[in-house]
């Protein structure tokens, strides 16, 4: 990672060396030692919460707060007595560049270059809980929506306390003093004093409460495409992941999971895991046997070998076939009213005609390419953990409470994480890792191997949906009566919500995209039926919305198709009282520049998520050889592109996620086991078969300010895809698609 130095002398380099190999790379160091060594010299620490700003004494060892009063800051900032800059991430960084975000906002605020800027991994504490779950937690694409108020507060702060230190220094007003390029200037004198010698002053004074933070019109860095800070890194493979991870005397783990959800392990002798030579140990849990070994590879190899005996039943009936059919039957039974808007009677008057549609998708595996794992390393008064984890909160109650120890004395250190999607929302991998490493006495890092990370995973849920649309004497529909069947997320696996009661009313993820739907019907009722299907199951990337925008999406075109309409032309005529909506609409429908070539086909799609408006067009063509997807176009309205390049990169990768999913996404059971076993089975869209995409930014940032105009988007490229090939394949063949992945006759 390039590193500016900042302060007028070079003593601090050798030490931001080691925080930068050590830390920014992810390689283990203590916590304490990258504080103290910010104290060493004397400097200044600020972070913030909510919107006011407080000065935390240097050398402390609990920056976020630790359940003090009051609970302290989400987002850190420091400045060492030479001058040297770290800023604390409280967001995972899984390829969606917030580590570049957050060294961008401090660098906006406190006029420096991002590079200058060493971004840390934040601790385990209540300061730096996400206000969007309550939790520390990385998901729902948040991270910029939390990020950039938290740290411009921050840093606006810590600027004006410098500027203040200096005109103290100086004697002279504050509006004398100009920051400049990691310096205070005296616009009268000249005199310049580095940050790092003002650090110490600065923070022995009383944090303003309220400052001015730069807005759009006046930023030099935000809202420009930018470089990430770890590129140069993961280019040379010093980057470290939780899976590259090295401790002193680790020993290294393989799985070998219950082949069912809920099945135990009756016994199961570690003879054959032991045959195999460099075995060092076998330890039996509750649900599955970890294999400890000096390689992952002859652990992988011995878990292999390893026969035991497991308690299957009662999942070992479950196969595809009855998931499809307590799918079916969840949308014939009880139900519960997410949203009933408008006026019946009157919608029900002008119906001339009622089309039924049902859609069903298959469980979806999240296949990140990084398979879990972590590395725990427990010792009598402390337990250090590595981990690509989403959620730290989370991990550390879970290892706590798997160890019997208090949370305080569970350090956890989320690393880079090699994608997720909300795969490291789990904490299994880092519990088996922990009670592996208690019972052999060493530090152990476990890892699942691909045929357990897919055949153990806590799936996107399948879901069926079933609409009744009445239609008017134009073909458009007036009445919009939508029931969705699918698990209840709130009783998986939550991190970050469940608190064991049972939960009431509609489960909002399974019901996201389908309520406050922008289409103006005169009648829209949307209800829900928990569908328990057998499997575990957990948020993939767009959760809910995934499945909403292709039932409600191609449903649009399938009564456009129904009713002799252009299908971009209803999407208007629903969308008249939309108005961002219809703009991001225009706008795709406008990056086609002639119709279509003989043989090419068009769908478009377009869906609200996460605080954004994203519009897909796909161009197919269908042939002897199958489905091929030539092209897409994509418009998207995020509020405030805070970097163009980066939010064009998620368009993208949302694109290629989603087409896979589309494409050959699904999970198949057979007695109640996955069948996928690795990318062979489940495969992923290759580089041959991936269409070419052009991302157009809508600029909807009107009467609105930067933190308020903020949409995410990590996952709101993904769930227009679907129904816009879907739909172009319906322009192609005439025929609708009912259930994903496609499948052509």
């Amino acid at each position: 990672m390039p590193v500016r130095h900042l302060s007028a002398g070079s003593e601090g380099a050798p030490r931001l060396a080691r925080i930068v190999s050590r830390i920014a790379m992810n390689r283990p160091a203590s916590r304490r030692w990258v504080l103290l060594a910010g104290a060493a010299s004397g400097g200044l620490a600020l972070g913030c919460f909510g919107a006011a700003a407080a000065a935390i004494p240097a050398d402390g060892d609990d920056p976020g707060g630790g359940g003090k009063d009051p609970p302290g800051p989400w987002a850190w900032i420091r400045i060492a007595g030479d001058g040297d800059i770290a800023a604390y991430s409280a967001f995972t960084e899984m390829g969606q560049g917030i580590h570049t975000l957050v060294a961008t906002i401090v660098a906006e605020e406190l006029e420096i270059e991002p590079a200058g800027v060493v971004v840390l991994p934040a601790p385990v504490a209540p300061g730096y809980a996400n206000p969007f779950f309550g939790s520390q937690v990385t998901g729902g694409s948040t991270s910029a929506r939390v990020a950039l108020p938290a740290l411009q507060t921050a840093a606006a702060a810590m600027r004006t306390m410098l500027l203040t230190a200096a005109a103290e220094r100086w004697r002279c007003p504050v509006a004398d003093c100009v920051a400049d390029d990691g310096a205070v200037r005296n616009a009268r004198t000249g005199a310049v004093l580095g940050y790092g010698a003002l650090a110490a002053a600065a923070s022995r004074l009383t944090p303003p409460r309220d400052v001015a933070v730069r807005r759009p019109g006046a930023w030099r860095l935000l809202g420009r495409p930018r470089p990430r800070v770890d590129s140069l890194a993961k280019v040379l493979g010093t980057a470290r992941f939780g899976i590259d991870v090295e401790v002193p005397g680790m020993m290294v783990g393989a799985v070998l999971n219950a082949p069912v959800a809920g099945g135990r392990l009756r016994r199961g002798g570690p003879a054959p895991a032991r045959a195999v030579g460099g075995t060092t140990a076998v330890v039996p849990l509750e649900d599955a046997v970890v294999v400890l070994a000096r390689s992952f590879w002859t652990a992988e190899r011995a878990a292999a070998a390893l026969r035991p005996d497991w308690d299957r039943s009662p999942p070992a009936a479950l196969d595809s076939a009855a998931i499809s059919a307590r799918l079916k039957g969840a949308l014939d039974g009880p139900a519960v009213v997410a949203e009933s808007t408008g006026d019946a009677a009157a919608a029900t008057s002008r119906v001339v005609r009622t089309l039924r549609l049902d859609y069903e998708v298959p469980p979806l595996a999240h296949a990140a390419i990084e398979p879990p794992n972590a590395t725990v390393h427990v010792t009598p008064g402390r337990v250090a953990v590595w981990a690509p984890t989403q959620a730290p909160g989370a991990a550390r109650a879970a290892v706590a409470a798997a160890l019997g120890r208090p949370e305080a004395e569970v350090d956890i250190r989320a690393t880079l994480a090699g994608g997720s999607f909300g795969r490291n929302l789990d904490t299994r991998v880092i519990v088996q890792a922990a009670l592996a490493a208690r019972a052999a006495g060493h530090p152990v890092k476990l890892i699942w191997p691909r045929t357990q990370d897919l055949r153990h995973d806590n799936y996107r849920p399948p879901a069926a949906c079933r609409i009744e649309a009445g239609l008017d004497r134009d073909g458009v529909p007036v009445r919009w009566e939508q029931r969705i069947a699918v698990p209840d997320l709130r009783t998986a696996s939550d991190p970050y919500r469940h608190d064991g009661q049972p939960p009431a009313g509609a489960d909002p993820e399974a019901v996201e995209g389908a309520v406050a739907n922008p289409y103006a019907f005169v009648h829209r009722r949307v209800e829900w039926s928990d569908a328990d299907v057998g499997l575990p199951v957990g948020w993939w990337r767009s959760v809910g919305h995934s499945f909403n925008a292709w039932f409600v999406e191609h449903a649009i075109d399938e009564i456009a198709h129904h009713s002799g309409l252009e299908p971009v032309a209803l999407r208007r005529r629903l969308l008249q009282a939309a108005p961002r909506q219809l703009a991001v609409l225009d706008a795709v429908a406008a990056m086609w520049p002639a119709p279509a070539a003989d043989g090419r086909f068009r769908g478009t799609a377009i869906h609200t998520s996460f605080g954004s408006v994203v519009a897909q067009s796909v161009e197919i063509s269908l042939s002897t050889a199958g489905l091929r997807v030539h092209h897409v176009n994509c418009a998207v309205d995020c509020g405030i592109a805070l970097d163009p390049d980066a939010v064009a990169a998620q368009m993208e990768g949302g694109i290629i996620f989603g087409l896979t999913a589309a494409l050959h996404g699904s999970v198949s059971v057979r007695r109640g086991q996955v069948q996928e076993a690795n990318f062979d089975g489940y495969r992923l869209l290759s580089l041959a078969d991936s269409p070419t995409v052009d991302v157009h930014i809508v600029s909807g940032t009107a009467g609105r300010q930067a933190a308020d105009a903020l949409g995410g988007v990590g996952e709101a490229g993904v769930p227009p895809i679907a129904p816009a090939v879907c739909n172009a394949v319906l322009a192609a063949s005439g025929r609708a698609v009912r259930r994903l992945p496609i499948r052509l006759p």
